[in-house]
C-alpha cells in the first residue's frame, strides 16, 4: 500500500481516497505491525530525531503566532505527525523490504503512463503545444506544478532503478520511469521540480560513485539551460520566466524575517506576500525563507542540522564504498 500511496501523487493527490490510503493503508497497518523494537530502531536514527525536534519547535512556535484558531492548531499538529510518521514508515520499508523497488515501479509506471497520455491528449486538444504548460487533468487542473509532483517522485524512483536495480524489470522499468517523468515535467515547464529532479539524480550518482555519468549530467544540464534560455515558452525565455516575481517576493519576505530573526513569526502566522503592484502571493515560494520566516534562526539551524546529517551519512557511505 505504500507503493499505491506514492502512485497516488500521480493520479489522486489531494483527494479523499489518497488521504484514506495513507491513513488506513499505510499508517494503520504500521501501528499494528510495529513493536517496541521497531520504534527503538527508528528512533536510533539521528535524522529522524532531528526531524522530530524540528517539527516540535515549529509546533511550539504556534505560541507566538498571534492566536491561531483551534482548527489551525489541530491541523498543524496533524501535519507534523503525518510527516514524521511517513518518514518513519518509508525509512523502514526502504531498509527492510528488498522488493520495494519492484513494487513501486509496478504501480507507479502504469499510473504515470496512463495519466500522461490522457493529460496530453485532453489538454493539447485545445491548448497550443508546447507553449501551454501541461496540466494533470486526472485530478488537479489549477496548478501545473502541483499536478507534476508525482512525476518528480517517479524520476527519483526510476533513477534508483537504473543505478541499483538487480533485475531487468528494475533497470529498464527505471529507465522508462525517468523518461516518462521527464517528459511530463518538461511539458509542465515546472522549473522547481526539474531542478529538484536533477539535484536528486546527482545525489544518487554521487552515492553510487558513477562519476562519468555525473559529469555528463552536469555538462548536459548546462547545455540544456543554455538552449532553454534561447526558447520563448509562453512568450518569454526560460530564465526570464523563472523570475515570476520571485526576486521581489524573496526580498519582501527577507525584510519580514529580520523583524523577528531569532524565533520567527510562528508557524501560524500569515506567510502571504503583497507586492508593490498589489499582487498577492500566498507564500514566499522558497522553503528556506519559509522556515526562516516561521521559525527564525533557531528553525534555520535545525534545518541545517538535518541536512548536514544527511550529507554526513552520504559521505560515510562513500567512504565505505
Amino acid at each position: 500500500m505504500v507503493a499505491v500511496f506514492v502512485a497516488g501523487f500521480i493520479a489522486a493527490w489531494e483527494t479523499r481516497i489518497h488521504r484514506d490510503i495513507l491513513y488506513f493503508g499505510v499508517f494503520a497497518p504500521a501501528l499494528l505491525y510495529f513493536s517496541r523494537y521497531h520504534w527503538r530502531a527508528l528512533s536510533a536514527s539521528l535524522v529522524i530525531r532531528l526531524l522530530a525536534v524540528f517539527l516540535g519547535y515549529l509546533l511550539l512556535s504556534l505560541l507566538w503566532s498571534g492566536g491561531p484558531s483551534f482548527d489551525e492548531v489541530y491541523n498543524k499538529i496533524r501535519y507534523a505527525l503525518i510527516i514524521l510518521s511517513a518518514v518513519a514508515v518509508f525509512a523502514w520499508v526502504f531498509s527492510r523490504d528488498e522488493f520495494w523497488l519492484t513494487r513501486f515501479l509496478a504501480v507507479m509506471l502504469p499510473a504515470g503512463v496512463l495519466v500522461l497520455i490522457f493529460s496530453v491528449l485532453s489538454f493539447y486538444s485545445s491548448e497550443p503545444f508546447p507553449d501551454a504548460r501541461l496540466n494533470n487533468l486526472v485530478f488537479y487542473h489549477q496548478n501545473p506544478n502541483s499536478g507534476a509532483v508525482g512525476y518528480y517522485l517517479l524520476i527519483i524512483v526510476g533513477v534508483y532503478g537504473v543505478l541499483a536495480g538487480k533485475t531487468v524489470f528494475q533497470k529498464y522499468g527505471g529507465l522508462l520511469a525517468v523518461l516518462i517523468g521527464s517528459a511530463f515535467l518538461m511539458m509542465a515547464q515546472s522549473r522547481g521540480l526539474i531542478v529538484g529532479a536533477v539535484a536528486a539524480t546527482m545525489v544518487q550518482l554521487i552515492y553510487f560513485r558513477v562519476w562519468k555519468i555525473l559529469g555528463l549530467v552536469l555538462i548536459g544540464g548546462v547545455a540544456f539551460l543554455v538552449i532553454l534560455g534561447q526558447l520563448g515558452w509562453s512568450g518569454r525565455g526560460f530564465f526570464e520566466r523563472a523570475d515570476s516575481y520571485r526576486f521581489e517576493i524573496w526580498a519582501l519576505t527577507l525584510d519580514r524575517v529580520f523583524l523577528s530573526p531569532a524565533i520567527g513569526h510562528g508557524i501560524g502566522a500569515d506567510v502571504g506576500v503583497t507586492l508593490e503592484s498589489g499582487r498577492r502571493e500566498i507564500s514566499p515560494h522558497n522553503f528556506v525563507l519559509m522556515v526562516l520566516f516561521v521559525g527564525g534562526g533557531i528553525g534555520g539551524l535545525l534545518l541545517v542540522a538535518i541536512l548536514g546529517r544527511c550529507v554526513w551519512v552520504l559521505l560515510g557511505a562513500l567512504g565505505k564504498h
